[in-house]
């Protein structure tokens, strides 16, 4: 991705047509091309679910629904502030003439039958014909189905969660050396780098499927780990139905908890019987997800849960984790997402050095520039 954004940028293009510029792009490369687009002079036409980058680069607002656009002007949050009064205002308008319709109907009903009435009932049945065509133009958008995530906890952990001493993690080579830390009950955690230098690596090796290259990791009492993988074609069994993978995961359930699971995610009725294999990317998230929640656990590791997953549902998703009651480690590069959820942030440099912060993403930014820790090394 980076390779071919530089082949185009390299250009200097004075029209320049970007579609999801922004995945599989590492956190240190989001913000350098955020900065170019900023100072770029051509005209920009882009595609995107970074609702940061929508709200920093955005001038114009086009949204495309049954084959229509419609144009707004202003950002991304200013779209959703006028669409939201659009649609507001049209649900009025369409319940106002419905009563009016209502009114002029109740008439005809009575009266129409009766002669001394006749011209009356014809002038409200002509009324309602009106009323009918004036709302047959008014479009009053139907609410969008959303992702309903809840991510219950069988019981809780112990205060002290996971103990990182001297953690060194990689292959043969050290990628990451002698992370030192208490990853304490109700903390959720954000892992932040460039591509490749071993964010996803120290998940791995938090699950006990990569071993330690030195150190070690300590699991408190009771801590029952969840995973969600960065692709689900590492975690999910692709033969199997949505059903069976979160059977897989939980053998406990019974064929009405794995149904509200999937159906809470959008899965209905013989949806949850298709094969993975023929999902689209976002459904295998969501499959992905219906998995770690029927563990039930109290801690969860999660690598880039935001991919492939709309606007929506990652708004939901967020909101869940926001609210889940216990402790979360997660490698992101959205920063709206790490904002909004991390309560504390550990940067990971190419150099194998680390820093961890207690804040979210902004708070990390301060005291990297404090400390002369820059990311993009």
């Amino acid at each position: 991705m980076r390779l071919e954004l530089a082949k185009v940028l390299v250009n200097q293009p004075d029209v320049l047509v970007l579609d999801e510029p922004t995945n599989h792009l590492d956190l240190p490369s989001l913000m350098f091309l955020e900065n170019y687009l900023i100072n770029f002079k051509g005209t920009l036409l882009f595609v995107s679910h970074d609702q940061d980058l929508l709200d920093r680069l955005a001038k114009k607002v086009l949204y495309l629904r049954d084959g229509k656009i419609s144009e707004y002007t202003g950002n991304f949050s200013s779209f959703l502030e006028q669409h939201a009064l659009e649609k507001e205002q049209a649900a009025a308008q369409h319940e106002n003439i419905n009563k009016k319709i209502e009114h002029n109907q109740k008439f005809v009903d009575r009266f129409g039958a009766k002669a001394s009435k006749a011209t009356q009932a014809q002038s409200k049945q002509k009324a309602v014909d009106r009323l009918k065509s004036m709302q047959s133009t008014i479009e009053v958008e139907g609410k969008q189905a959303a992702p309903h995530i809840n991510i219950p906890i069988l019981r809780q952990s112990v205060k002290n969660v996971l103990t990182l001493e001297g953690m060194t993690v990689g292959y043969t080579t050290p990628l990451i050396k002698k992370i030192n830390l208490m990853v304490q009950r109700g903390q959720k955690i954000a892992i932040i780098g460039a591509n490749g230098i071993g964010k996803s690596t120290i998940l791995k090796s938090l699950i006990g499927e990569i071993s330690l290259l030195d150190g070690s990791v300590n699991h408190g009492e009771n801590v029952q780990l969840g995973y969600y993988a960065q692709s689900q074609l590492d975690q999910l069994t692709l033969s199997a139905s949505a059903f069976d993978n979160v059977l897989e995961s939980n053998g406990l359930l019974t064929e009405g908890d794995i149904r509200r699971i999937l159906g809470s995610l959008l899965f209905k009725d013989q949806d949850v019987r298709k094969p993975v294999s023929v999902m689209s990317g976002g459904e295998k998230s969501r499959v992905g997800l219906a998995c770690m929640i029927a563990k039930n656990a109290n801690t969860l590791l999660m690598d880039e849960p935001t991919n492939h997953l709309d606007l929506i549902s990652q708004e939901n998703l967020a909101d869940s984790l926001v609210k889940y009651a216990g402790t979360l480690i997660f490698v992101s590069h959205d920063r709206r997402f790490i904002n909004r959820i991390a309560t504390h942030v550990l940067g990971v440099k190419s150099n194998g050095q680390h820093l961890f912060v207690k804040g979210n993403l902004d708070a990390f930014f301060e005291d990297a520039e404090r400390l002369n820790f820059d990311l993009m090394q």
